[in-house]
């Protein structure tokens, strides 16, 4: 029984992945390797431990960044800010994927890419690196529906000044 004294412990998150970062694609995804290790009881005395890994790329929920394909400079030099930023981001401490199984169904988008949150445990705090680039003004806020691109318009409505809409 739990009481104050004596809590009962928290099991981790079965949603949080640690992630090893294996390359950033541009300012919202990246591939990353998941890895867990679990303990398996079968019973009759008999306990193994088995770690599983998984290799995708994964898209940043919430944010739309500049695409580095794009035909338009503006986009594409805004782009190589972008991703420049989250390769500094992610280096910064342990990475921890958090998969939107509990916000809905777990899924992909259009291009084979799972959506998830990345959290980077940074010495000073965590990080949550799409609000970080967010609030940088590299990408912008995105809700399933069109964005403001406001590296595409330089006269997009956007709630601040954004360095990527100064690219020339």
């Amino acid at each position: 029984m739990s009481t104050p004294e004596n809590p009962t412990p928290t099991a981790p998150n079965p949603w949080h992945y640690p992630a090893t970062l294996l390359k950033v694609t541009d300012g919202d995804t990246a591939v990353f390797r998941l890895t867990r290790t679990v303990e398996i009881d079968f019973g009759f005395r008999f306990k193994t431990t088995m770690t599983v890994s998984f290799e995708a790329a994964f898209r940043m929920c919430k944010i739309n960044a500049p695409e580095i394909h794009s035909q338009n400079p503006r986009e594409k030099a805004a782009a190589l800010v972008a991703k420049a930023k989250l390769e500094e981001l992610l280096a910064l401490g342990p990475l921890t994927i958090e998969s939107q199984k509990p916000m809905g169904p777990l899924a992909s988008d259009l291009y084979g890419r799972w959506l998830c949150l990345v959290k980077i445990a940074a010495p000073d705090r965590e990080i949550d690196a799409a609000m970080e680039l967010i609030s940088l003004g590299l990408v912008v806020p995105y809700d399933g529906k069109q964005a403001r691109l406001p590296w595409v318009d330089p006269h997009a409505d956007t709630p601040h000044n954004t360095p990527a809409a100064k690219v020339k």
